[in-house]
């Protein structure tokens, strides 16, 4: 990301809590990244398994939380091929 670290744009989102799954080569940051309670932090290279987990992980806060969880058309995932 040009302008801020993934990190810094968590800590800008004020009151919109989505489920962030942070990947990334600097496992330095994990610590600050589950601070803003982030559901995984994943340290490249990502491998399916890994993935996998973090996808679980990500839908028992999703099925825990649908009280408070409301999707509009205009959301979505951002996925890059990391060669798993």
């Amino acid at each position: 990301m040009p302008d801020m670290t993934g990190l810094e744009l968590t800590r800008h989102l004020g009151n919109k809590k989505p489920i962030i799954v942070f990947t990334t080569s600097k496992k330095e940051y994990a610590v600050d990244a589950f601070e803003l309670n982030v559901a995984d932090y994943i340290v490249k290279p990502v491998y399916a398994p890994r993935f996998l987990q973090a996808v679980e992980k990500v839908r028992e806060i999703f099925s825990s939380n649908k009280s408070d969880v409301s999707i509009e058309e205009k959301e979505f995932v951002f996925i890059r091929d990391s060669g798993i």
